[in-house]
């Protein structure tokens, strides 16, 4: 009857260990990559280390309370034991910082010092031991993680021996082999399933990185395309009414005639201009000394955001410098005699302007103004009063 008590016991704490520890996780994870909660982006490396310090606070006085207190009906059990454990190694491989390293190290000196009964040269070394391994499973995190050997060794040494420095804290007596296969048995399943969460967290998140690349990116030029041209403005525009950054400025480029280009040749011609286009932008973008940003809109439509106060007089040099980098190409393979040409409208951010899209639109319409008054012109907001 008592075998069968302690096995319940046993399954219940196990599945609890389980829920709490992939509970745990996916929310260190949400905090560490979540993209659109301002106070988490803003606040995520203190959040992470609070919550982290909460967390692990709670494990270690549970953990004493199964050692010291509640051990009367059916004998010792760790069941939080295992929860620090391996609590300790998902943080630091999550984290992969110094800081959380050393917050780790001070709870569990701590913990050895304040509650053990007895000091005895095993216990103090199974402590270092277990500190030793922390800093190496720190320092090498990136290529554990990339081996499941690795990961799973060094979980192992780690429980092996905070088991052994806990073990040694209290004078247990003869601990019969029950306790030992429930202990060592629940932290291997524990720890198999946060290790392989953790692994099938991890391909959840690249692949998420990879559609928000391919939302973000325009697949033939690799510019970052029109969606992230709009979520750029309005982050800009927040910023700017907010006091954060100053004035910007947004330039709207258009190549000239490029029908003519797909109709002479093909699509995929235009193609081929479309990506040297989009090159000559991306080192325009990279040379211009205030902080550009290039996007493609969309079909032959281009853009820049110039993260700068500028006057007429730069706009202008910077529009012309694009202009002559456009003249300077050749498509030899093609045709020696395709000479490129734009027409660029430049607008900056006002402090009457009412959305993130009214800049847009006054670049927009000097485009339009270049364009109508005979292409590769200029057409930029006046110097502010």
């Amino acid at each position: 009857m008592a075998i069968n008590r302690i096995l319940f016991s046993f399954i219940l704490a196990l599945l609890t260990n389980g829920i709490v520890a992939v509970g745990a996780m996916s929310f260190f994870y949400w905090i560490n990559n979540n993209s659109n909660n301002q106070f988490v982006i803003a606040h995520r490396r203190v959040l992470t280390l609070v919550i982290s310090f909460a967390y692990l606070s709670y494990l270690f006085l549970e953990s004493l309370n199964n050692t010291y207190f509640d051990h009367s009906q059916f004998g010792y059990h760790w069941t939080f034991l295992n929860m620090i454990i391996l609590a300790l190694y998902f943080l630091i491989m999550q984290e992969v910082r110094l800081s959380q390293v050393l917050l780790e190290t001070v709870l569990v000196a701590a913990y050895y010092v304040l509650f053990t009964t007895q000091f005895t040269v095993l216990g103090v070394s199974a402590c270092l031991c277990t500190i030793a391994l922390m800093f190496c499973a720190y320092r090498n995190a990136r290529r554990i993680l990339r081996r499941r050997v690795l990961n799973y060794g060094m979980l192992a040494a780690l429980g092996a021996a905070a088991t052994t420095m806990v073990y040694q804290m209290g004078n247990y007596g003869g601990l019969d082999a029950w306790f030992w296969a429930r202990q060592i048995g629940g932290l291997a399943i524990v720890g198999i399933v946060m290790l392989e969460y953790s692994y099938a967290m991890g391909d959840v998140i690249k692949h998420a990185e990879r559609v928000k690349e391919q939302a973000t990116i325009d697949g033939l030029t690799g510019l970052l395309n029109y969606s992230s041209f709009t979520n750029d403005l309005m982050q800009h525009f927040a910023a700017y009414k907010q006091g954060d950054i100053g004035e910007y400025s947004v330039f709207e480029v258009d190549l000239d005639l490029f029908k003519r280009i797909n109709d002479t040749y093909d699509h995929l011609t235009g193609n081929e201009v479309l990506r040297a286009i989009a090159d000559e932008l991306t080192g325009w973008a990279a040379e211009t000394t205030e902080g550009a940003t290039a996007y493609r809109l969309g079909g032959e439509e281009f853009a820049l955001i110039v993260d700068a106060e500028i006057s007429t007089q730069r706009a202008r040099a910077i529009a012309k410098d694009f202009q002559r980098r456009l003249a300077r190409l050749r498509f030899g393979d093609i045709d020696a005699d395709i000479r490129l040409t734009c027409s660029i409208g430049q607008a900056r951010v006002l402090p009457d302007d009412y959305t993130h899209h009214d800049v847009y639109k006054a670049a927009d319409k000097n485009l339009y103004m270049s364009k109508r008054s005979g292409r590769n012109l200029i057409s930029l907001a006046p110097d502010a009063d």
